[in-house]
């Protein structure tokens, strides 16, 4: 007959979910809902590596299924991480493989060809209270139009001073770019240009100066680019000058420079000289750097400087029209 020590083993081969579990604790958490569990590879502090299914979690605990090991209940404080298997694979993510796709995704974001139109917004001013009050202003704004073949630009500034007794300068000057390539590789080009220039305090008044030509990028990096341009037009005032119309032919250089992923440096440099009178000629220097004031921001500090020099200028008057301008600028 069978004593109860038999009983006891007969009873536990027929219910072997009353057998204890290695390591089982309770209060831990497991799945309700039915769902496959997760396969994880959990890598302890000392070295050793567990795979199995994820059977319940808690706040001082992970309890793994085992395929060797059986259920195993793991501290908190001697897992190192968890990771979770791939479930037709049955292996952990690549981390280099992960990091390649993120870098992938982030140079597609990156290499996206922007929208043809840009511009930016920018004003300074400054007061100082010395030995006189002197206030002054600027207000300007460019927009560009950018494709393969051609790119346009028209850019307006509005300047303003004044001290204590009166103004002392009160001026407007506008510039319209337009260049076509002559090929996607952007070297050879033709371009035409304009300016005008009103000016409350010069004798001319108004001045308008027309210009075309042809142009090569003699550097062409994706972080510097320097254009020589050769060309013909003239400059027209009316007001009280003396000078109506003057042809002449154009000498220039533009530079952009992105010195760094928040910096820019662009210039330009004209000299337009009288067809008949090579001592009577404008000279115009420009150039403007901008600082983005955090890196993803359309904000910027801006420094610039501006001077035309009219070589034949007009009774009482210098001929050299320098500005320099600190200022905030808005980009987009």
């Amino acid at each position: 007959m069978f004593g109860p020590r038999c009983l006891l083993i007969l009873a536990l081969l027929a219910f072997p979910d009353c057998l204890p579990r290695a390591g089982a604790q309770s209060g831990a958490e497991s799945p309700q809902d039915g769902s496959t569990p997760k396969q994880v590879s959990v890598s302890l502090k000392n070295g050793d590596v567990i795979r199995g299914s994820l059977s319940g979690e808690n706040d001082d605990s992970i309890i793994i299924k085992s395929p060797i090991l059986g259920t195993v209940t793991l501290p908190r404080d001697q897992v190192d991480s968890v990771d979770e298997l791939d479930p037709k694979t049955g292996k952990a993510p690549d981390p280099d493989q992960a990091d390649s796709a993120s870098s992938a995704v982030e140079k597609v974001k990156q290499d996206k060809p922007a929208g043809p139109f840009s511009g930016s917004l920018n004003i300074g001013m400054t007061y100082a209270d010395a030995s006189t009050k002197n206030l002054t202003l600027n207000v300007g704004g460019t927009i560009k139009y950018d494709t393969e073949l051609s790119k346009f630009s028209l850019n307006g500034q509005y300047f303003y001073s004044r001290d204590e007794t009166a103004v002392t300068d009160n001026d407007v000057i506008v510039v319209a770019d337009q260049t076509w390539f002559l090929s996607k590789a952007q070297r050879w080009s033709i371009f035409a240009k304009g300016t005008y220039q009103w000016d409350q305090f010069e004798i001319w008044e108004q001045r308008v100066s027309p210009y075309g030509g042809f142009g090569y990028a003699i550097i062409k990096q994706e972080d510097l680019k320097t254009q020589l341009r050769l060309g013909a037009g003239g400059t027209y005032e009316y007001g009280e000058s003396d000078r109506s119309w003057d042809t002449q032919l154009l000498f220039e250089v533009n530079t952009d420079w992105t010195i760094d992923p928040r910096s820019t440096l662009t210039g330009s440099l004209s000299f337009a000289p009288d067809v008949s009178d090579f001592d009577n000629y404008l000279l115009t220097l420009s150039a403007v750097y901008a600082l983005k004031l955090f890196e993803d921001s359309p904000l910027t500090f801006n420094a610039s400087v501006l001077n035309i020099y009219d070589s034949q200028p007009g009774a009482d008057e210098t001929g050299n029209d320098l500005k320099l301008i600190l200022g905030l600028g808005w980009t987009f």
